[in-house]
């Protein structure tokens, strides 16, 4: 009899095991903030698991995101038009590398005039979701020529993304 229990609550526990919560493209986009100081968000609809379905990389509202970038929040859409959040990333410049069945986010994180960092996020063949660690370079005004070559060969006019931006709707 105790086997029993056991072997229906293995088949019982998995329905209730995705309880992940999810949201609609509305509720992701409705934010308040103070009317007096209307807040841009940008975003970036990609379909990065390769799945068929529109994912969303979206900014946090956030007044003055500094010169590191913005904060953003990656959501995975889903066939009923629901999307869950799976990452948060700190970022001025995004691109995308494709590459036979491969999809990488690549993002860059300033950090000074000479330096920053660049990571990547990716899913694998599996559906798995992976996150790289990050290499620091020097790039920019100060920096030195291998970090602007690395930085330029990521981050150039075929790779890098394009944002629409979304203002605050008026109160």
């Amino acid at each position: 009899m105790k086997a029993l229990r056991y072997f229906i609550l293995l088949l019982v526990l998995p329905a209730f095991g995705n309880t992940e919560k999810t949201y609609t493209k509305e509720e992701i986009f409705r934010f308040k903030a103070d009317p007096e100081k209307p807040v841009d968000r940008y975003f970036c609809e990609l379909d990065l698991n390769q799945d068929g379905i529109q994912d969303l990389l979206i900014s946090k509202p956030i007044y003055s995101p500094g010169t590191g970038g913005r904060v953003y929040e990656l959501f995975i859409g889903d066939p009923n038009q629901q999307f869950k959040k799976i990452d948060t990333i700190q970022a001025g410049t995004f691109a995308i590398e494709k590459h036979n069945w491969k999809k990488r986010l690549w993002f860059w994180t300033h950090s000074s005039s000479q330096s920053g960092s660049i990571s990547f996020r990716y899913f694998d063949r599996y559906g798995n979701y992976h996150q790289s660690g990050y290499v620091e370079i020097l790039s920019g005004d100060g920096g030195s020529k291998i970090g602007n070559d690395i930085f330029n060969s990521i981050f150039n006019e075929k790779s890098t993304l394009s944002f629409k931006k979304y203002l605050q709707p008026e109160a």
